[in-house]
């Protein structure tokens, strides 16, 4: 009878153990599993954002391009009033005529005043395009940041924040992840309360102003 319990306590030892094996093995296989799926979203992610930063470069080469253009037109519309003053002047000297040459001149001004004219609203115009082109690309790095701090790529979002910051100096968000950045995960208390005083005087009106300034107050204190 204590022989048959043996061999029925070691089989369920055999049982247990195999069990206990089997357990281990799934998780770990769940585990690879969920890392391969999280990379898998991050590839994803960044292959999305990396593709409208190129087609925004596309844009701005693009637009580029059309003010050079303007500007060659822009020579030869000079060029031409020139002709045009000189034209007027050979023919006053030709004429002796006061008054032709009086229209000649006033012709030739106006001329050159609508030239003036037209180019700087063109100007204007481009200089917003190439402004809204340069703000596209720094919300793109800004969203880049946003996606590398949740996958704890810290130097690659420290990096696109700052990129952000370049394009576009005025974006207040920004400079507060920045702040939360170095304080939480580069314990640079000097750095943080630098970035998220920007961010306070860039958004007096913030909901989170009395928190972010309780912050500010705490880290400074910790710097003396």
């Amino acid at each position: 009878m204590s022989a048959k319990k043996n061999v029925f306590r070691s089989k369920a030892i055999i049982c247990i153990i195999l069990g206990l094996g089997i357990f281990l093995t799934c998780r770990d296989t769940w585990a690879a599993d969920k890392d391969a799926v999280k990379l898998l979203n991050l590839n994803i992610e960044n292959g999305t954002l990396r593709g409208e930063n190129k087609k925004l470069k596309e844009d701005l080469q693009a637009l580029k391009t059309k003010l050079e253009r303007e500007r060659n037109l822009n020579s030869q519309l000079e060029l031409k009033s020139k002709e045009l003053y000189l034209q007027a002047q050979g023919t006053a000297e030709l004429n002796r005529d006061k008054k032709s040459l009086e229209a000649a001149f006033k012709n030739a001004d106006m001329e050159r005043l609508a030239l003036k004219r037209e180019n700087n609203e063109l100007s204007d115009e481009i200089f917003k395009i190439v402004k809204d082109s340069r703000d596209a690309q720094a919300r793109v790095y800004d969203k880049l940041g946003a996606v590398y701090t949740r996958f704890k790529l810290y130097d690659l979002s420290l990096e696109s924040y700052k990129k952000s910051l370049e394009l576009n100096p005025d974006n207040a968000r920004v400079y507060y992840n920045l702040g939360l950045l170095y304080r939480e995960v580069y314990h640079d208390k000097k750095t943080a309360v630098t970035y998220l005083k920007k961010y306070l005087a860039l958004s007096p009106e913030a909901k989170d102003k009395q928190e972010v300034q309780y912050l500010v107050d705490m880290l400074s204190q910790d710097l003396y």
